[in-house]
């Protein structure tokens, strides 16, 4: 039997750019045969996932819903794991195929109670099983119809719970990141790109918890570098929290006034730009017909961000200033009431 790898030398960061491929469940005596102190892959993802998410979780004050989860009772040995892979692949054939281990690294990495061993089989079989969730459509899309790397599969399942803990923090932008699953994409390959470009951040989970924190706030940074510490990325979580006490309301200007506001606040889109969303906002087009409250991005860039939200009767401009690594960010919300010429309806109520 080989030597069993050492706790000093993780081996998830060393294989964030492999794809699990096949695998077989695996018993904990076994796996401490076979792989020592560290376990299994899956079985070190899962713990990495779980100390970044609760290092998040104390950062943002979000309330524990519940207790601890305990280590499975099972796990899994992808192929490349151990050069005893296929004699133990021969004891229970046929070996999980790779979709079914990218489901089950996926369920145990995350999950708060492992299913029992004997129906790992029947995740990702045709006909049976849960069907994919959210978490899953995110890694798919994340991943472009390739297998998942395992820097996938943890920036996947990092994302989805940062955006799980982040559901208090968006504010007026709620419905907005509600309505668009791609920013969610946005941030995972944010975080897979950092942690590609740097594997020992997977043994790293202060940093990793302050990646993971930062790219699920893609929306209100436009993807500019994280800042120096967790703290920092938290204060810019906080930032939306507070905007309905900092707003007046005004009467919507005419377009070519709101086009002149427009400029001033957002110097970096071209005139044409401005003067479209002007007309828009006026002809009652902040987010579409029966979209209102969802809004419209005008800008997503490194550093920079603004919005326009339809709410009711009134339209509201954010606008974020964080720049490159900047600590925290300033945010301003105009909320104006829709100019109705008398006798016209309100955009966006009723159809006629």
């Amino acid at each position: 039997m080989p030597d069993a790898p050492t706790p000093e030398v993780p081996l998830l960061p060393a294989a964030l750019h492999a794809v699990p491929g096949r695998g077989v469940t695996l018993l904990p005596d076994t796996e401490r045969q076979v792989l020592g102190g560290p376990g299994s892959l899956t079985r070190q993802l899962s713990g990495v996932y779980d100390d970044v998410t609760e290092r998040v979780r104390v950062a943002l004050r979000v309330p524990a819903d519940l207790p601890a989860r305990r280590a499975h009772p099972w796990t899994l040995l992808t192929e490349h794991e151990s050069p005893l892979w296929p004699l133990l692949a021969l004891k229970d054939p046929p070996p999980l195929t790779a979709a079914q281990v990218a489901r089950l690294v996926r369920h145990l990495g995350s999950a708060h109670q492992a299913m029992p061993a004997d129906r790992a089989r029947q995740l990702g079989a045709p006909g049976a099983g849960a069907p994919p969730d959210a978490t899953d459509a995110l890694i798919a899309t994340l991943c472009g119809g390739a297998p998942p790397t395992w820097a996938a599969l943890l920036a996947g399942l990092l994302t989805a719970r940062a955006h799980h803990l982040l559901l208090g923090s968006w504010g007026v932008l709620s419905a907005f990141v509600g309505a668009h699953p791609d920013l969610r994409v946005q941030g995972a390959r944010q975080l897979r790109a950092a942690l590609l470009a740097d594997p020992a951040l997977a043994a790293r989970p202060a940093d990793l918890a302050r990646w993971t924190l930062w790219s699920a706030l893609t929306p209100l940074h436009g993807g500019a570098d994280p800042p120096g510490t967790l703290e920092e990325a938290v204060r810019l979580s906080r930032g939306l929290r507070s905007l309905p006490q900092r707003t007046q309301a005004q009467a919507l200007p005419d377009p070519a006034a709101l086009a002149a506001h427009l400029r001033a606040w957002l110097p970096d889109l071209p005139d044409a730009d401005l003067d479209r969303h002007a007309a828009a906002l006026h002809a009652g087009q902040a987010g579409g017909p029966g979209d209102a409250g969802v809004g419209l991005a005008l800008l997503v860039r490194p550093g920079r961000a603004a919005y326009w939200l339809r709410v009711g009767s009134q339209v509201q401009l954010i606008v974020s200033e964080a720049g490159r690594g900047e600590a925290g960010a300033e945010w301003v919300v105009w909320s104006w009431q829709w100019f109705r010429p008398p006798g016209a309806r309100l955009p966006g109520r009723g159809r006629g």
